[in-house]
């Protein structure tokens, strides 16, 4: 119970205290002091309380205290940076620990770090660069981030291995280096330069990279990388972006038989411009790219930009790019505020093993459950693509049941409009919540399930310039969001009522008689059109997707007979939903009123 207690008392800490690195790091440091020198930390303890000129005793007495012990020595330099009653609470909240509960005490801390540094990522990028270590494996992690956790990992799972490290953060560096010292990485190479710029690596080559590189970072120093031979070979990155300088370096870095692995933003593979175009070809044409491997999203707590894994080989044994879609199985946890999207463990072992025997065979053929998320690429389709490396430019290739369909553009068989902008003070002013046969729908009224819930949106009356934002009977209501993908949901308009549409939100009007509202959402609502979607998003990292795009979209054309039995068979579906969901709140309101009974 004292345990949780204590628990609690840092929990509270953090609300009064801003909890960041350097506190966190402080923290760990006593904790890992009281755990391996009791005597060392009473003295500390005791003499914090009577010390008035605080600042001058933690500099001579505490420093001095821990100077021979070279590891604390290098942890305690920020401790000037803490206030007195912040330092207090926090030595009285660790002198209560003892044995087992300190080290539980140590753990419940680092949770901030380890949170915060996205670990659920560093564990696949682990197993996936465990395919391709060897015994005695140098590995360069290029921009390693937080406290270390990808080369915790990586040691953990590849016996053996060295190390060298670009750690250019030299804020959290006392932490990183403490963190990887409690895990027995004592002897490290840590470099504190931006990798692009580290000229240290000299002739070293290494057997493995692994690496998130910065999202975005621009390249400040551009002329110094003019005259490497490797971008000379493959083409100058851009100033605005350094991910293709990282893939580069990393590559010039590798072993003969050499692997990187990396994980990037999905813009990295699909961004126009002629560098990095450039760069893309000769990626290619080179054959050094082994696999892309698309990642839901939101993978990170702190971004929900779209990301992939590169994996590159210095030399490869067969000359085709495996695309490995990994979004299509996945599972949501909660990490601090946020649910995140991420592969199953069913998932993971998938990739891991269609890698391997990438890895081991080279070219192969993928068998019917492979091919229904991962696709052999060659290089003439990368080609016809324009060097395009995102997945969903090569999924759409392998649907052979729609290759020979007649499609029409859903523009040519539907109006479609944006949703009325109406200003929410506007909006204010219009409702009411007395039932008038005026109402408004907005995103929030469209489910996930297909089907649109009509709240008690009233309004007063719909002013004469929204009156073209006025739905009609059957329409399709279409969110902007690309997350869901093509949320939609056909309107009935109940008789004698007028409903706006406003927000985020695309209007449907089917305007050709020969197909039926219902034929074009049970299209809309399948996987078919999805990936069709996908593929002229283009991977593109906005939330929302464009009229333009929507009009592109292309639906398949059958006979006039199967479109009906489609259109029946929808209509009947989403009766039984409703109906099914009729059920759930009747039985949810029978649990609630009458299983728990008093007798009298």
């Amino acid at each position: 119970m004292e345990n949780k207690k204590n628990f609690k008392l840092l929990r509270k800490l953090e609300m009064k205290i801003p909890f960041d690195r350097v506190r966190i790091n402080i923290v760990c440091s006593l904790c890992y002091l009281k755990y391996v020198d009791k005597n060392k930390f009473d003295m500390i303890y005791e003499k914090i309380f009577a010390y008035k000129n605080f600042k001058e005793y933690l500099d001579k007495e505490i420093i001095s205290l821990v100077s021979s012990d070279k590891v604390l020595n290098t942890f305690l330099e920020n401790l000037l940076l803490i206030k007195k009653e912040e330092y207090i609470i926090v030595l009285d909240i660790i002198s209560k620990c003892e044995g087992k509960e300190l080290i539980e005490l140590f753990e419940e801390i680092t949770i901030d770090p380890r949170e915060i540094s996205e670990n659920h990522v560093f564990n696949i990028l682990t197993k996936i660069a465990k395919i391709y270590a060897k015994n005695n494996t140098k590995i360069y992690d290029m921009n390693a981030l937080s406290v270390g956790e990808l080369i915790i990992n990586l040691d953990r799972e590849i016996k053996n291995s060295s190390f060298y490290i670009n750690q250019s953060n030299e804020k959290y560096s006392n932490l990183f280096k403490m963190y990887l010292t409690m895990n027995g990485l004592n002897n490290i190479n840590i470099n504190n330069q931006i990798a692009i710029y580290d000229n240290s690596i000299g002739e070293n080559k290494y057997d493995l990279v692994v690496s998130i590189p910065p999202f975005k970072m621009l390249i400040g120093d551009r002329e110094k990388l003019e005259d490497l031979e490797i971008f000379l070979e493959y083409g100058l990155p851009p100033k605005s972006d350094s991910g293709y300088a990282y893939i580069l370096k990393a590559l010039n870095s590798l072993d003969n038989d050499g692997t990187a692995v990396f994980l990037v933003p999905n813009g990295v593979l699909f961004t126009k411009g002629n560098s990095t175009t450039k760069i893309r070809k000769n990626l290619v044409e080179k054959n050094k790219i082994e696999a892309i491997i698309s990642m839901p999203a939101p993978l990170f707590s702190v971004s929900s930009v779209s990301t992939s894994i590169i994996i590159l080989k210095k030399n490869k044994i067969d000359d085709k790019i495996l695309f490995i879609d990994a979004t299509k199985d996945t599972k949501k946890i909660k990490k601090h505020f946020s649910i995140l999207n991420i592969p199953t463990e069913e998932n993971i072992i998938q990739i891991i093993d269609l890698l391997k025997k990438k890895n081991e065979i080279g070219e192969f053929k993928l068998d019917s459950h492979e091919s229904n998320f991962a696709y052999l690429v060659s290089k003439k389709d990368i080609e016809e693509n324009d060097y395009d490396l995102f997945i969903d430019r090569y999924t759409y290739i392998f649907d052979q049941k729609l290759l020979n369909l007649k499609t029409i553009k859903f523009s040519e068989i539907a109006n479609i409009y944006q949703a009325s902008r109406i200003k929410n003070s506007d909006l204010e002013l219009l409702s009411q919540k007395e039932k008038t046969k005026y109402s408004y729908i907005s995103p929030k009224n469209l489910n996930d399930d297909f089907t649109i819930t009509l709240g008690e949106n009233f309004l007063k009356n719909i002013p004469e310039k929204e009156k073209k934002y006025i739905v009609k009977d059957q329409s399709i209501i279409i969110s902007k969001f690309t997350t869901p993908i093509l949320k939609s949901a056909i309107l009935t308009v109940p008789k004698g009522e007028e409903i706006l549409a406003i927000g985020n939100l695309y209007v449907a009007e089917i305007i050709d008689e020969k197909f039926s509202p219902y034929y074009i959402q049970s299209y809309l609502s399948s996987n078919y059109s999805k990936d069709f979607l996908k593929k002229i998003i283009l991977g593109k990292v906005a939330s929302l997707f464009s009229i333009s795009q929507l009009n592109e979209l292309e639906i398949p054309v059958l006979t006039e007979e199967k479109r009906e039995k489609i259109s029946q068979k929808y209509r009947e579906k989403v009766t039984e939903f409703e109906n099914l969901q009729k059920k759930l709140i009747e039985i949810k309101e029978d649990i609630e009123k009458n299983i728990f009974e008093i007798e009298e």
